[in-house]
């Protein structure tokens, strides 16, 4: 599969801060590459740097094999973009918007009106087309910032937190959406913090931190080198949840979470879980300890996230 964005060694200043500091990932054609970090680490400005809207100060950014830096215009038609600040013309008809996109991109009218109507359909914003932008809620006017980033044929749709501030029926929406884009062939490269919402949809990640990228790696690889945990259900927890852990932590595993009914022991990868698991089987049954259930629970983006950024393993 071929790569579609490298970054190498990027890095940029605003005066004397550093905001990033000797970036380099790569982004597969095809992939759903969510790029995350807190508030502040730097997402906002690699999207700028990657799509032209700042100039990079050293580094080198390549899109689709050109130089972002000097290759800029025959990059842009073949990329949208959504980014956090991004604000749209109130006084304008959801039609009216789309149609100038197109004809800035040297759309001929007709072509502009075509290119309109395949993007209203795409984002399901038909009944809204003529509409005044200033009357759509807030989460139809984000369905319509990822609408006029597909007016060109974008083969990459770059988003920056395209569902902040929305509520929880918006974000769905407009996931799904993104989904649906992103299953008909386009590479989405999506930041983010809010880590549940994607977990399910991307394929891989880099995780950025004060500038700097602390991982990148496709999913399923880092799933297999993340920590993981054995789930123990335990049966009439009031006498068996206190011996269960003391047992476990003589043997000096470490609890990372306790529920009502369930005891987590944490392990460092999928394969110490897996190791282990006899051994605690065996432990609970040799001390008549009654369980219901006994598995290996993976550990979610999240979980990674919080090892990494905010160092609970």
């Amino acid at each position: 599969m071929s790569q579609v964005i490298q970054v190498n060694a990027l890095s940029h200043h605003y005066n004397k801060k550093l905001a990033l500091d000797n970036v380099s990932f790569s982004v597969d054609e095809g992939d759903f590459f969510c790029f995350l970090g807190p508030n502040g680490a730097g997402k906002s400005t690699t999207v700028k740097l990657l799509t032209g809207q700042l100039t990079p100060q050293s580094g080198k950014v390549m899109v689709f094999g050109k130089n972002v830096k000097t290759e800029l215009q025959e990059i842009k038609y073949h990329i949208g973009v959504l980014t956090d600040d991004m604000r749209l013309p109130k006084e304008l008809t959801v039609r009216e918007l789309l149609e100038f996109v197109g004809r800035v991109f040297d759309y001929s009218l007709a072509q502009a009106k075509v290119a309109c109507e395949d993007v209203l359909s795409k984002v399901e914003l038909e009944e809204y087309a003529d509409t005044q932008i200033g009357h759509l809620s807030s989460g139809l006017e984000r369905r319509l910032g990822i609408g006029q980033a597909l007016v060109n044929p974008a083969r990459i749709l770059f988003l920056d937190e395209p569902t902040i501030s929305l509520d929880p029926m918006s974000s769905r929406e407009i996931l799904r959406l993104i989904k649906k884009l992103h299953d008909e062939g386009v590479t989405v490269f999506y930041t983010t913090h809010l880590l549940k919402e994607i977990e399910a949809l991307c394929t891989s990640l880099a995780i950025i931190e004060h500038g700097k990228v602390v991982l990148c790696d496709s999913l399923p690889k880092l799933r297999r080198h993340a920590g993981a945990s054995v789930e123990i259900e335990i049966i009439n927890p009031q006498n068996n949840f206190t011996a269960a852990n003391t047992l476990i932590r003589k043997r000096g595993w470490k609890i990372s979470t306790v529920e009502e009914h369930t005891i987590l022991i944490l392990f460092p990868s999928h394969e110490a879980a897996q190791a282990s698991l006899r051994d605690i089987v065996d432990m609970l049954q040799a001390n008549n300890i009654l369980y219901s259930r006994v598995g290996i629970r993976q550990s979610s983006l999240e979980d990674l996230y919080s090892e990494i950024i905010l160092g609970e393993r």
